[in-house]
């Protein structure tokens, strides 16, 4: 049953009937909350709500889902999508500890450069670079995360840095 629900919301949300498909969501979600069904209701609606401009929304379902998922590389894939929902809501420290969740070999090369962009958020730019670098370590050569991942690091050591000192008389005057 919980198949047959699933495949009438994937039609529902082929054919751009979101209230039928967030009925069916719920549905599965309430009759079927121990099963890969309802996670996967769950993600698929989190996506619709990004598209829509309702991270918010897409927060709590995902949320949802990494709560009552029992696959482990299932309920991995639902934290990054989780922990990258929190960061384009600026809650980096919500999705730190959602990375923590994620048990250290599964998808590590993305857990970390998650990690790296939290804590850039957060202003920690040296334990962001060590993120990038850790992430860069476990990705093969051909991988081409591996560009944007040197593109991070770099523009980390372009950064200026924040202190309280003050910049150096140049002994211009404007």
């Amino acid at each position: 049953m919980a198949a047959t629900q699933y495949q009438a919301l994937q039609q529902a949300q082929a054919a751009n009937k979101a209230s039928l498909a967030d009925s069916l969501t719920d549905g599965l979600m309430k009759d079927y909350d121990d099963t890969a069904y309802a996670t996967f209701a769950a993600s698929l609606r989190a996506q619709r709500e990004l598209q829509d401009g309702h991270a918010d929304k897409a927060e709590v379902d995902l949320t949802w889902a990494h709560a009552h998922t029992k696959d482990a590389a299932l309920k991995s894939l639902v934290a990054l999508r989780l922990a990258r929902v929190q960061l384009a809501a600026n809650k980096a420290d919500a999705a730190l500890a959602t990375l923590k969740s994620i048990p250290g070999a599964d998808y590590r090369g993305i857990t970390e450069e998650l990690r790296g962009d939290a804590l850039v958020q957060q202003g920690r730019q040296s334990e962001a670079r060590s993120a990038y670098e850790a992430a860069l370590a476990v990705l093969d050569e051909g991988t081409p995360q591996r560009a944007t991942l040197q593109v991070k690091i770099d523009n980390l050591a372009a950064a200026p840095v924040t202190s309280n000192s003050k910049p150096a008389n140049t002994g211009k005057q404007g």
